[in-house]
C-alpha cells in the first residue's frame, strides 16, 4: 500500500498528454471551427465574462478551455485579460494567409466536437464514459 503522498520515481506527464490529446484537438475544433474564438479574441482581448457573452458560452466550460489553450501556448492572459499569442495569430484567425481553420474544418461533426460546443453552451456534462445516456 502507498500513501497518496508519496511520489512516483518516475514523470506520467507523458502519458497524461496522449489522453489530453484526444479530447484537446475535438476542443480546439469546436473553438476554432464552430466559435470563431481566435478571430475574436484577435479583435477584442478580453475578460473570460465578455468572451462568454459575446460568444453565448458558459463560465465553467470556458475556463476549462481558456486554460487548455494557455497551456498549448494559443493564448496569454495578463491581468485577468486574455489575448493570442504570435503563434494563434498566425494560424488561427480567418483573416490569417496561414489559417489553418479548414484543415480542422473535417473535425466539426465529430460527436466529441458536438459534445465540447454543446458542454460550452449549456453547461451541461457529457456522458462520454457512461453507456446510459444519463
Amino acid at each position: 500500500m502507498h500513501l497518496l503522498t508519496s511520489q512516483p520515481g518516475t514523470d506520467p506527464t507523458p502519458i497524461y498528454r496522449c489522453r489530453d490529446g484526444l479530447y484537446a484537438a475535438d476542443l480546439l475544433a469546436a473553438a476554432l471551427v464552430s466559435l470563431d474564438l481566435f478571430t475574436w479574441l484577435n479583435d477584442h482581448p478580453s475578460e473570460p465574462g465578455a468572451i462568454c457573452r459575446a460568444l453565448g458560452i458558459k463560465e465553467r466550460p470556458t475556463d476549462v478551455m481558456l486554460t487548455l489553450f494557455i497551456a498549448m501556448g494559443f493564448l496569454r492572459q495578463d491581468n485577468g485579460i486574455f489575448s493570442l499569442t504570435d503563434l494563434a495569430r498566425e494560424h488561427l484567425v480567418k483573416t490569417s494567409p496561414w489559417f489553418i481553420g479548414p484543415y480542422y474544418a473535417s473535425l466539426k461533426e465529430r460527436p466529441v466536437c458536438r459534445d465540447f460546443l454543446s458542454v460550452l453552451r449549456t453547461d451541461k456534462p457529457a456522458n462520454w464514459g457512461s453507456l446510459k445516456n444519463e
